[in-house]
């Protein structure tokens, strides 16, 4: 029985080689790593802002049962439209809209003069 003891006692040693343990490795960094910076907000161009506002305006003139309104919206879609005018980047001025741009306001000013007369044939 001793012998047996021994023997696995000489084997486990042997089995170690009597090498030292590998250092243990070192520990990971457990920062975590800092995400980029969100891209900024893309500002929109002038040509969508102005659709977008355009939008609006044919949704209000549309809103409208009556010439009052009408006149109302009329009013300020004019003094809109002249602001834009008077603050435009000369580079823009002459820039031409795309097909697309071209295409969506065509059916928008269509849209507003449409709802523009109905509210004009109403009474008052």
């Amino acid at each position: 029985m001793k012998l047996a003891w021994a023997l696995s006692v000489g084997v486990s040693l042997a089995g170690c080689g009597g090498k030292a343990a590998p250092p243990p490795a070192p520990p990971a960094n457990t920062t975590p790593a800092a995400a980029p910076p969100a891209p900024a907000p893309v500002e929109p161009d002038v040509a969508t802002k102005a659709l977008a506002q355009l939008g609006a305006f044919a949704d209000q003139m549309c809103a409208c049962h009556d010439t009052t309104c009408a006149d109302r919206v009329q009013n300020r879609m004019n003094a809109w439209a002249t602001a834009m005018a008077e603050k435009a980047d000369p580079k823009e001025r002459n820039r031409r809209a795309s097909e697309a741009d071209m295409k969506q306001m065509n059916e928008l000013g269509t849209r507003y003069g449409e709802c523009m007369a109905k509210a004009m044939q109403a009474a008052p």
